[in-house]
This record gives C-alpha cells, sequence and structure tokens, in this order.
C-alpha cells in the first residue's frame, strides 16, 4: 500500500512482508529534515523489520544535516526492531553513501539490524522479500504506477 506523500517522501508499506519503502521525489533540499523526521515517525508507528531507502533522488546532504540525522533522526531508528535495511546509492552520490556509511559506522553500537547497500531499488527489495518473485512483482507494480514520471526511479525503470 501506498501512503500520501509527503514533503516529496513517497512510502510504501507492505504488511505480509513487515516492509516499508522510502524514496526522496525532490532534488532541491527545502523540507528534508520534515520529510526525513516524518519516515523516521512511520517507522517507529509502523515496526517493520525490513526497509529499503533508496536515496537516489535526494539531494547532496550538508553538514548540517548529517548532524541534525546523527543527533535526531539515527538513535530513534536505531532503536526499533529491524532486521534488515537496504540503502540505495548510485555511484554519482558518493557524498551521501560515505555521510550515511559514516553516520551507521559511528553509532554501530547501537545496531541491531543488518545493512547492505545496492545500486538499483529492485535489488534491495529482492533482499528484503527473500527472493519471493510474486511479491517483488506486486510491490514493484504498486510502486512503478505511483511514481510521478519526472521522478528519477520513474525514468529508469
Amino acid at each position: 500500500m501506498l501512503l500520501p506523500l509527503f514533503h516529496d517522501l513517497q512510502v510504501q508499506s507492505d504488511a505480509d512482508h513487515q516492509l516499508l519503502r522510502f524514496q526522496w521525489l525532490n532534488p532541491a533540499n527545502s523540507v528534508l529534515r520534515p520529510a526525513l523526521a516524518h519516515g523516521r515517525d512511520l517507522v517507529v508507528q509502523h515496526q517493520p523489520t525490513h526497509v529499503l531507502v533508496d536515496f537516489t533522488g535526494l539531494p547532496p546532504l550538508s553538514i548540517q544535516d548529517e548532524m541534525w540525522m546523527s543527533v535526531h533522526w539515527f538513535p530513534r531508528i536505531a532503536a526499533q526492531p529491524l532486521r534488515n535495511v537496504a540503502l540505495v546509492f548510485r555511484p554519482e552520490h558518493l557524498h551521501n553513501q560515505m555521510a550515511t556509511e559514516a553516520m551507521f559506522w559511528v553509532g554501530r553500537h547501537l545496531l541491531g539490524f543488518s545493512i547492505q547497500i545496492f545500486p538499483e531499488p529492485e535489488m534491495g527489495l529482492h533482499w528484503l522479500v527473500g527472493g519471493d518473485g510474486p511479491a517483488l512483482e506486486r510491490l514493484q507494480a504498486e510502486w512503478n504506477v505511483a511514481l510521478p514520471s519526472t521522478s528519477p526511479r520513474a525514468l529508469s525503470i
């Protein structure tokens, strides 16, 4: 099920796989923190065990955003009953990948879940649903219908 768009953050929820999927749809950084806070709050509310975060459309993180995430976002995420987290980064988004990896590395003592990095969201989704082909197809079809035609992911799928 797709949740309502919130500050350019698209979210998909699947109760069968205890999954939440996130993608930022705006290359501007104007409402990043409210969107990240909303995503964090959805994780707390829904208590998923599997999460996919597609950073493809996320603008470069500023040092202030990195600090905010480390203080206000990461500790609440780390305290959740997550088991597997798939992060999607493209090579051209190396800055965001390195900033995110550094945050997880510094807080590694808080982590109780596995993190894998993928170049494509479909690969991460495959890992999260345990290779369940029909579930993967259903989730991806639902996602594709919801994405605006101008989103970075809609253009490449």
